[in-house]
């Protein structure tokens, strides 16, 4: 008994499907995602990762441990250089 089962039109030629990596580069914006992790801290990076798109996101931690990272250099530079 043969069955008819329709072929999956996600499928590409030679792949497993979905999605290529070319097809998902536009999402989002890594300098939008900085903007917003380094202005909103904490928030922005949680905000990023519960509503923007992928690239967005990865900007946002870029921007929010950056500003870490800054503030952890401003800590230590007026440790060292206090009165």
């Amino acid at each position: 008994m043969q069955h008819n089962v329709p072929s999956n039109p996600y499928d590409q030629p030679g792949g497993l499907g979905g999605y290529t990596a070319t097809e998902l580069d536009g999402e989002g914006s890594v300098g939008l995602g900085v903007l917003i992790g380094a202005v909103f801290g904490f928030w922005g990076l949680v905000g990023a990762h519960v509503f923007a798109k992928r690239l967005t996101k990865q900007g946002a931690g870029y921007g929010f441990f950056g500003r870490l990272a800054v503030g952890f250099l401003a800590i230590c530079l007026g440790v060292v250089f206090q009165d």
